[in-house]
């Protein structure tokens, strides 16, 4: 009668355990982040303007122009019903016009109104930190993403390979 064996050892007839690669470095993920935002040439962009439109429900509607100058400066106006309202920070400094009112920003709802339009128009959205390990590599819809939250050192999510041919 032949030995059991539990589900954990190898067999004699079971293919070897592959060998698992190496992860990238924290140096080489952000430098194939930094390739697929466009290299230089996005990532040394100094100033970005946006001209649109705010759309909402109830007929909210109203033209918009953002402009953010690279490392802490930006400037919104938006052109209401009720009149033009431009809010402008720089630094720690900041301030609010609507029509001749004019409201000075405290340094902590400057640096906080700064940190929200990084968050949404900055091109480079994560920087690396002392502590950032590489997590590991899963795939998940064709993509290899460096996984990376734990609570006790932050990571770093990051697609590493381009998209799939026909996809956005």
């Amino acid at each position: 009668m032949p030995l059991a064996r539990s589900g954990h050892e190898p067999g004699p007839n079971d293919v070897a355990a592959s060998v698992r690669a190496a992860l990238p470095s924290v140096e080489q993920i952000f430098s194939k982040y930094i390739e697929a935002l466009g290299g230089n040439v996005a990532t040394g962009t100094k100033t970005l303007v946006l001209k649109g439109r705010r759309e909402a429900s109830q007929d909210r509607n109203w033209p918009n122009e953002i402009t953010l100058a690279v490392p802490d400066k930006f400037l919104i106006i938006a052109t209401t019903p009720q009149g033009t309202v431009r809010q402008v920070v720089s630094g720690d400094k900041g301030w609010v016009m609507n029509g001749a009112n004019v409201r000075n920003l405290a340094p902590a709802e400057a640096l906080e109104a700064k940190r929200s339009w990084d968050d949404l128009f900055n091109i480079v959205k994560v920087k690396p930190s002392q502590n950032m390990r590489p997590g590991g590599i899963q795939r998940w819809a064709s993509a290899k993403l460096t996984l990376s939250k734990t609570r006790q050192t932050p990571r770093l999510n990051v697609t590493t390979s381009t998209p799939r041919q026909g996809c956005c």
